[in-house]
């Protein structure tokens, strides 16, 4: 009869099923956590078997032969039962490749959440939200303003009354000052404050400024900044400075709460139980910033006149980029020289006290060769400024990807894409991806 917590096993159920469906549509171009070839030809023979059994017996249903039918089951239930098996070693031996291949739900009772951390998990459904509050000890039913409310010892499920189009409208309605500079004065502190009243305020009541806020998102919520929603307004001034609207005496959520993502809270618990394995780092950081996009960078002519020897003007293969970029042209899509990423690389690896090579790379260091090229386990902080695309921008890349050095590439195409990032080997406490469009993407 505890609604909230078999809601919220489900809800995880399907999350991490997400994860590891996107996972398999990148099969093959870098799953970190590989098997002994033994262990991956029983593992794949066990699936080619289970997934014969199970064609076979599509028309043994039809047939309505109960006998062979019961016999076919039989093979299947035994088939079945031996991968449950090869699973439960796989989970003792091989832990890490078990939780992205066999994924667990966590269990509510199983959230690791430290005293001061409270966990706010969002579903959305067509008709209303859900928000799931981990953390907080509450145990009797009361009737919430803002729809039904059912409490248990460890879980406070609120039900938000509003569909699924009216939140991404307003979400997307919200968010438009921050994705176009030329709508940055219609940041509106009220639409702010009226999201913090639907989405947090009653999941967050109650809650000291010590408190760490973690968020699952859903849909169109993964691409909310909950950080800039309002807490309080009343001591609100709006000013205008060189046609820029300001406002001060505003609380915002990121000024009252410490606030983290994660995709699930099978994710939160899977990072806190295996994501500590490496305490020391080489280095402080690796940093990428300023590439080279076009053949008429002043730096390029300068590369050249450095390196005369040993410098083709056009590679056969570094044709490719170039005829790609002249059709990017064409859709309206161009990479123009990010000149402010340079300083930015330089401040951080000063305020860090890395300043080596290869570490910090800008000019045509920037290449996506050289990336791949550096065990990026020994850093401690990775950062990526550049431009970032989506997919489908450019002929021939239909995913995401990072636009490295596009000039006087050999063996690299210079768009560090999805699947490439996949197969890189990382133990970063942060990855900073700092580029125009790494904040949006499908939900």
């Amino acid at each position: 009869n505890n609604y909230g917590n078999v809601a919220f096993y489900f809800v995880e159920q399907a999350r991490a099923r997400s994860l590891l469906e996107i996972l398999a549509r990148k099969r093959g171009t870098g799953m970190v956590y590989k098997l002994p070839d033994e262990l991956f030809q029983k593992e794949q023979n066990l699936l080619r078997q289970i997934a014969k059994i199970k064609l076979q017996m599509e028309p043994v249903v039809l047939t309505e032969d109960k006998q062979l039918l019961e016999k076919e089951a039989e093979r299947l239930s035994a088939m079945e039962a031996e991968l449950e098996e090869f699973i439960h070693t796989m989970r003792k031996e091989h832990p890490q490749y078990a939780a992205l291949k066999y994924p667990q739900p966590l269990r509510l009772q199983d959230v690791p959440l430290a005293p001061n951390e409270i966990l706010l998990e969002y579903q959305i459904t067509e008709k209303a939200t859900y928000l799931f509050v981990v953390g907080q000890n509450k145990n009797n039913p009361q009737q919430s303003a803002q729809g039904t409310q059912r409490k248990s010892e460890l879980l406070k499920l609120i039900e938000i009354p509003i569909s699924r189009e009216e939140l991404k409208g307003k979400v997307k309605d919200f968010r438009r000052p921050f994705e176009d500079t030329r709508y940055i004065n219609e940041f509106d502190p009220l639409k702010a404050k009226k999201l913090y009243e639907l989405l947090l305020a009653e999941g967050v009541k109650g809650l000291p400024p010590e408190a760490h806020l973690i968020v699952v998102p859903d849909g169109i919520l993964n691409l909310l900044p909950f950080e800039t929603l309002v807490v309080n307004k009343d001591k609100m001034k709006k000013a205008e400075s060189g046609g820029i609207t300001a406002y001060t005496g505003i609380t915002y959520v990121v000024d009252q709460w410490r606030i983290s993502y994660y995709q699930s809270a099978t994710v939160l618990g899977l990072n806190r139980k295996m994501g500590k394995e490496i305490h020391e780092w080489q280095s402080p950081l690796f940093a990428l910033g300023d590439p080279i996009f076009d053949r008429e960078d002043s730096r390029y002519a300068e590369f050249l006149g450095k390196e005369k020897k040993g410098v083709a003007l056009a590679s056969a293969t570094d044709d490719l980029p170039m005829r790609v970029r002249s059709l990017a042209k064409e859709r309206g899509y161009a990479f123009p020289r990010l000149k402010g990423t340079r300083d930015e690389v330089v401040r951080i690896s000063e305020f860090l006290k890395e300043k080596k090579q290869p570490y910090i790379r800008l000019n045509m260091d920037a290449n996506e060769s050289g990336v791949k090229g550096t065990n990026l386990t020994g850093f401690r902080y990775v950062h990526f400024a550049t431009h970032g695309i989506l997919g489908n921008e450019i002929p021939y890349i239909q995913e995401p990807a990072l636009v490295l050095n596009l000039v006087n590439n050999t063996d690299e195409d210079g768009y560090l894409t999805m699947s490439e990032v996949m197969g890189l080997n990382m133990a970063a406490d942060m990855v900073t991806l700092s580029a125009c469009n790494t904040g949006l993407g499908e939900d």
